[in-house]
């Protein structure tokens, strides 16, 4: 896992990701060039996101992981996941899985994280993800669910 230095690349991967989003938020559906331009360089340029890539095994760059602290994030938490995706094509490979527990394995401290309501295998990813990480996962928590977006859920990790 490395942080991915080139902006062309993670615009493909993120649009890839927005396509992929699409049947579980109608919000992603409206999104204009210029408001998935501004997401992108929200994440590439604010130095409060580190974005790290999923590579297999040929050394290709295969996804993103983004992580960081926002104004959603629990005011007791370490590190934020804001966004993961690995391409469909290297799914369920483990690919994503092994990115996501080496970095919560050599950063210990409380995640916080969003995921779609509706998408059920995102859900069981991260389960399984702290779960094999020695964590414990506690979603959703009512104090700040209530102030998130409809169609989101929000998942405690300590």
């Amino acid at each position: 896992m490395a942080d991915i230095r080139d902006k062309d690349v993670f615009a493909s991967l993120y649009r890839d990701y927005l396509k992929d989003l699409a049947p579980y938020n109608r919000v992603i559906k409206t999104l204009t060039e210029d408001q998935i331009s501004g997401q992108i360089d929200e994440y590439f340029c604010n130095k409060d996101y580190d974005i790290r890539s999923v590579m297999n095994n040929s050394g290709e760059i295969i996804g993103f992981c983004i992580i960081g602290m926002h104004e959603k994030a629990h005011p007791l938490a370490t590190y934020h996941i804001a966004e993961m995706y690995v391409k469909r094509e290297f799914r369920r490979k483990g690919y994503g899985f092994d990115t996501a527990i080496e970095f919560i394995r050599n950063n210990h401290g409380i995640y916080t994280f969003d995921v779609l309501e509706d998408n059920i295998i995102a859900h069981l990813f991260w389960k399984q993800v702290f779960k094999s990480a020695g964590g414990e996962m506690i979603a959703p928590l009512p104090e700040i669910r209530d102030n998130l977006p409809p169609g989101k859920s929000y998942a405690y990790v300590a």
